[in-house]
């Protein structure tokens, strides 16, 4: 499946942003032993995102592997699908990781935003100078980082979960 290029925007609003993709393709190849599929696309305003996926399928409790990454250079295209957000602004990653078995997943990820800044009109708050970081990790250990000002405030958060010991 391929797309040379192409849009995504919301519709009937002249002013929303468009979320433009060019070389947009998933890959499937299948053997009797394995399934793989492969995601690959540029965000030429945005970023970037590609990922792979593997699937032993010769085996009673099938192998998985697998990655994907989402860089974004800006966010503001994201507020289409949070309406409760005004002037999104910042730029952000995500990357997954993905092994163990079928029938015993284990996930990690990591996701970093930079930059932020959002106005929330209902609630009358401008939120800037925000960052976050956070990090799950395959054995289940987990670490955030962020802060963000309103107003003349800031507010900072950092924190640990240990997958044997728990916060």
């Amino acid at each position: 499946l391929a797309s040379s290029a192409g849009s995504v925007a919301q519709r009937g609003d002249e002013k929303a942003m468009v979320l433009e993709y060019r070389d947009f393709g998933v890959n499937l190849d299948l053997t009797r032993e394995a399934a793989r599929a492969t995601l690959r696309g540029v965000l030429p305003r945005q970023g970037e995102l590609d990922g792979t996926i593997t699937l032993g399928v010769a085996e009673q409790d099938p192998p998985l592997g697998g990655r994907a990454a989402l860089k974004l250079r800006d966010l503001a295209p994201l507020a289409i699908w949070v309406p409760q957000l005004a002037n999104l602004k910042g730029s952000g990653e995500l990357s997954a990781q993905l092994a163990g078995t079928l029938a015993a997943p284990v996930v990690g990820f990591t996701v970093r935003g930079t930059g932020l800044d959002a106005e929330i009109p209902v609630l009358g708050i401008h939120l800037r100078e925000g960052g976050l970081g956070a990090t799950l990790q395959h054995d289940g250990s987990f670490t955030a980082e962020g802060s963000i000002a309103s107003g003349d405030g800031n507010v900072r958060v950092k924190g640990t979960r240990s997958a044997a010991t728990g916060i």
